[in-house]
């Protein structure tokens, strides 16, 4: 609503923030994300997940052609980010380009805080320990 007039930085203490805010309430929001919603992020995610993956098999097999049409899918993908992306903040060409690498980072994240919560184990967020799962 206040458009340019508005910025601000959500973790400002840098990846340490971002890796431990994450970490704390990624599972948590999954497990009360309704059944319907859970399921269509869960299949966008796969999808997401799905081209970097065929990219990198079309160059690892001999198939003619198979490179050719993955490239274009992640090409297409990269422009649905960049479409989507222009509506949820400012990012940079490159990051949408090697999507792949933050996607990672959000898979690592969310397997770390599902084990967190499903173990009753403690995260660490603003110096403070607070266990996830009870």
């Amino acid at each position: 609503m206040g458009g340019s007039l508005i910025h601000y930085r959500m973790y400002s203490g840098g990846p340490r923030d971002l890796w431990q805010g994450w970490t704390k309430n990624m599972a948590t929001g999954a497990g009360r994300t309704p059944a319907a919603l859970l399921i269509l992020v869960f299949i966008w995610i796969t999808a997401c997940t799905a081209v970097p993956i065929a990219l990198v098999q079309a160059f690892s097999s001999a198939g003619a052609g198979y490179p050719l049409a993955a490239m274009v899918l992640y090409g297409l993908w990269a422009l649905e980010l960049a479409r989507i992306a222009r509506k949820a903040g400012r990012f940079k060409r490159l990051a949408i380009a090697l999507f792949p690498l933050s996607l990672i980072f959000f898979l690592v994240v969310f397997a770390v805080s599902l084990f967190k919560r499903l173990f009753h184990r403690a995260v660490i967020w603003k110096g403070r320990k607070i266990k996830l799962g009870q």
